[in-house]
């Protein structure tokens, strides 16, 4: 499985407070040009706060984070809680702070008063799920993914998230049903090319070559410097028994050797094969 790519594609997938738009890229969030008017806005908007309000924390609170001062952002976001405690966007950006720090039982906890407070949140429900996953309690993460799809049936990243999960519980059926989900809600094009991506997986994993292979073949484009989309292709093609697929897997040696990755499948059996 590609581990490098595995969770981060669609971390942010809004922002509660502000609204603020964004660029998702294949792993982080990427604001380019936005973050200065960002900053700019909200430094603009906090200096006409009375520094001890609510919203003057929030704005402050947002602009630290953006900077990746989390730890400030935290004190901030504290504050407005103590000032608001039946805020639930506010439990939430400091679940997110807290989240950045590696903090993710204090994240949950935060995502979980925002749940009480409003049952209904996806985003909550979204960044519980998110955490969960990074302490591997991957059916606690289903559980949380499936009620953001319950709220929002059009939201792709939740599906894509619990097909992670249950790719990492063996559940191929399952993981391949989800990420054809989202191929078929036709999101943005990085969201796309790793559901691609992982459905092939999925097919891999099932025995299914020519359908791992059809996927696979979609997204070489988007992954044309991974070693292991090469390595699957030519292990799916070498279980056809087309034997074209040590080309692809002697591309994949060449590529991982390279990345200095210490990629398991270098010895494997294909591999020696190929490389003989």
């Amino acid at each position: 499985m590609k581990k490098r790519i595995t969770l981060m594609i669609a971390i942010l997938t809004m922002n509660p407070l502000l609204q603020l738009p964004v660029i998702k890229t294949g792993l982080v969030l990427s604001t380019g040009g936005l973050m200065l008017s960002f900053t700019s806005e909200v430094n603009a908007i906090s200096k006409k706060l009375n520094q001890n309000s609510f919203q003057y924390h929030i704005e402050s609170g947002l602009e630290k984070s953006k900077n990746n001062d989390y730890e400030g952002a935290i004190e901030d976001f504290t504050k407005a809680i103590e000032l608001n405690p039946e805020n639930e966007d506010a439990y939430i950006e400091r679940g997110i702070a807290k989240y950045k720090l590696e903090d993710y039982e204090g994240a949950i906890e935060d995502f979980t008063e925002a749940i009480e407070l409003n049952p209904e949140n996806e985003d909550a429900y979204y960044w519980r799920g998110f955490t969960k996953y990074d302490l591997k309690d991957y059916e606690a993460s289903i559980q949380d993914f499936t009620k953001v799809i319950e709220l929002n049936p059009d939201n792709g990243d939740a599906y894509f998230e619990r097909g992670i999960a249950k790719y990492e519980l063996e559940d191929y059926e399952g993981a391949g049903e989800d990420f054809t989900q989202v191929i078929e809600l036709n999101p943005y094009d990085e969201l796309l090319s790793s559901a691609l991506y992982f459905r092939g997986d999925t097919k891999y994993q099932l025995e299914d070559y020519e359908g791992a292979i059809e996927d696979f073949t979609q997204v070489i484009g988007t992954y044309a410097e991974d070693p292991e989309l090469y390595y699957l292709i030519g292990a799916s093609k070498l279980n056809l028994e087309n034997y074209n697929g040590c080309s692809d897997i002697n591309k994949a040696i060449e590529l991982g050797k390279a990345d200095g990755y210490d990629w398991e499948w270098l010895d494997s059996v294909e591999a020696n094969f190929c490389s003989n």
